[in-house]
């Protein structure tokens, strides 16, 4: 059995002082064999949610993070 994921979507952002900000921009899990595959499967999906074609329109960058 595949392991589960959780890949959240990061904006770089900066706050109303000036400094940068990682603002979440959601998160989707998914069933896959590695990290790497996990995040492949994740972007079409937050891209879809976001009703955006391209994932990054919405979010800079993707963390992982495994999930029982």
């Amino acid at each position: 059995m595949e392991p589960n994921y959780r890949v959240s979507f990061y904006k770089k952002l900066v706050d109303s002082t000036g400094h940068p900000v990682d603002a979440v921009q959601g998160a989707v899990e998914v069933r896959a064999p590695s990290e790497q595959q996990a995040v492949e499967l994740a972007r079409p999906r937050f891209a879809e949610l976001g009703h955006v074609r391209v994932w990054s329109l919405r979010a800079d960058y993707a963390t992982v993070e495994s999930i029982a």
